[in-house]
């Protein structure tokens, strides 16, 4: 029954440690690597089918697209 108890507070405090270090992480601003853009019609462009994460100055989220730019929808003709 003891070994029982050490198991679960050992699973238990290592689950709370990843969600408090998950939380401290999202405090940041959470953004992709830019890179070169080819087609050259931008100067850059984010990593395709990436996250960002801001909460400099209040709070704000979103995802690339998979061409690397940050709209909602892909545009066929930009």
């Amino acid at each position: 029954m003891n070994k029982m108890r050490k198991t679960v507070r050992f699973f238990t405090s290592g689950l709370c440690s990843v969600i408090i270090l998950s939380l401290i992480m999202c405090l940041y601003s959470i953004t992709p690597v830019h890179m070169e853009n080819p087609n050259k019609n931008t100067d850059y462009i984010w990593t395709p089918n990436s996250v960002w994460v801001k909460m400099t100055e209040g709070v704000s989220y979103g995802k690339f697209d998979y061409n690397g730019f940050n709209n909602k929808t892909v545009i066929k003709n930009p």
